[in-house]
This record gives C-alpha cells, structure tokens and sequence, in this order.
C-alpha cells in the first residue's frame, strides 16, 4: 500500500492529483539488498523501481503501478493537516502525529503500532495492512 507514507521511511503521498505516468529515473541509485540470497535479490531488482512523479522519487512494484512509495525522513503529520493530503493514503509508523485511525471517506488511514496503542494487542502495521487488504480495501481503485 501506498500512503503518505512516512517519518521513518514508510509510505507517503501528497503528490498532485493521479495520471502523469511514473518514468525511470537515469539517476537513481541502485537498490540496496543487503544480506539477501541472489534469486531473492534478483526478484527485488526486477520486482521494485525508483521512478520520478511531480518531482518526486517514490518507488513502484511492476505488478502493482497504481500504488507508490513515498518516503519522507522526518515527516510527520497533524491530524488538522490531513486534509492538505490527497485520497487514498496510507501513513505508516509514524507519518501521522497521532493513533491509528481509518477515515473510509476519504480513505486516508493510519497504520501504527507505536502511537496510543495497546503493546500486548496491536498488530504490527504490516499486519493491519494485511488485515485491511483482506477485509477488501479497494487498492485496485484509482493510484494510493
């Protein structure tokens, strides 16, 4: 999933809005795969790239173009900000100044396990991502 996605290196989206199609970078680095097996660090090369949209690097999955990674060192956001943030965006770990939340209107979620939560009974983000995919979030709708 994609989202606004993040203050520690996790998702984030607040590009204009979708259809200016994703183009290679000439200048990106390499992607770093460290500790891998080289048929999983082949899947990685083939699988991910760092490409440009409005200006921005976000990293896209071959089978999955409408959703992009947007990484942000140090953004964090304020749920009175959350409006300046386009639909259909996910905040990881702390992208969001505040407790999960899940705004199915917008759909803009907060996916956490560090802020206002119960240690001992909340999933990890990678896990509520599975659930939210499970019980149907629509990412195949639109670009995330």
């Amino acid at each position: 999933m994609s989202e606004e996605r993040n203050a520690s290196g996790s998702h984030s989206k607040a590009s204009p809005p979708s259809g200016s199609p994703a183009k290679a970078s000439p200048t990106s680095p390499p992607v770093k795969t460290p500790n891998l097996s080289s048929e999983m660090r082949a899947v990685v090369l083939t699988r991910y790239r760092v490409v440009e949209r409005f200006d921005e690097r976000v990293i896209i999955a071959e089978d999955a173009r409408n959703i992009s990674l947007h990484v942000r060192q140090g953004m964090v956001v304020k749920s009175e900000d959350r409006h300046n943030f386009p639909s259909q965006v996910v905040f990881l770990d702390g992208a969001h100044n505040g407790p999960p939340f899940l705004d199915n209107e917008r759909r803009q979620y907060s996916l956490d396990h560090h802020e206002g939560c119960v240690r001992p009974f909340t999933l990890s983000s990678c896990e509520q991502a599975a659930v939210m995919l499970l019980k149907g979030l629509p990412v195949t709708e639109g670009d995330w």
